[in-house]
């Protein structure tokens, strides 16, 4: 996104259009469950004029598109629970199951767990069904790997280089930078 366009912005904006897009096929499932007009209307209000929603969704942080992709995942899940499983059956959703599946293992680490249990239980739940929740769990996986391995080399991602550890260290470290403080150049530069 920030090579169309370089700025927060953009990743923000983005956030908000996915988040919109989820929030509407939700509501859209919950009118397929018969849901009342007037309770869905109450819930896209309050959703829509909920003021963390706002300050959430433009936050530049990989955090909040994790999220929003944990709430879709969990609302395809619903689907196929109402279907009982017949809403797998077509192929433009095992590819969206795989897409979103991916997606959240590329998001956060710890999204392994859910990427690897949400086809076991599918899998165990859905006997008829079984060859394409395989299919979705391939088309994450090839997805993931194009990511992963083309993607990431066009755009020269540094795979190597974590950064994860300075966050908890971040405001001591800042605290003795920002003061006077007799460091060697060694010291100073590993700061």
């Amino acid at each position: 996104l920030t090579r169309i366009w370089y700025s927060p912005a953009v990743v923000a904006f983005f956030q908000v259009f996915i988040y919109s897009l989820v929030t509407t096929y939700s509501l859209m499932t919950f009118k397929k469950l018969r849901v009342s007009f007037i309770t869905l209307l109450l819930l896209d209000l309050f959703v829509s004029i909920n003021l963390i929603n706002g300050l959430i969704n433009v936050t530049v942080w990989k955090d909040v598109l994790y999220s929003i992709l944990i709430l879709l995942l969990t609302v395809l899940i619903l689907n196929i629970i109402i279907t009982r499983g017949e809403w797998i059956n077509h192929k433009t959703h095992i590819i969206f199951l795989g897409f979103i599946l991916a997606n959240i293992l590329l998001l956060r680490h710890n999204g392994l767990p859910v990427i690897i249990l949400t086809p076991i239980v599918l899998l165990l739940g859905y006997k008829n069904y079984r060859l394409r929740v395989l299919y979705a769990t391939v088309v994450m996986g090839l997805y993931a790997l194009l990511i992963k391995g083309p993607v990431y080399e066009i755009f020269h991602v540094d795979t190597e280089f974590s950064q994860n550890y300075a966050i908890a260290l971040i405001h001591p470290i800042a605290a003795h930078t920002s003061q006077p403080m007799d460091l060697t150049l060694q010291e100073e530069q590993y700061l």
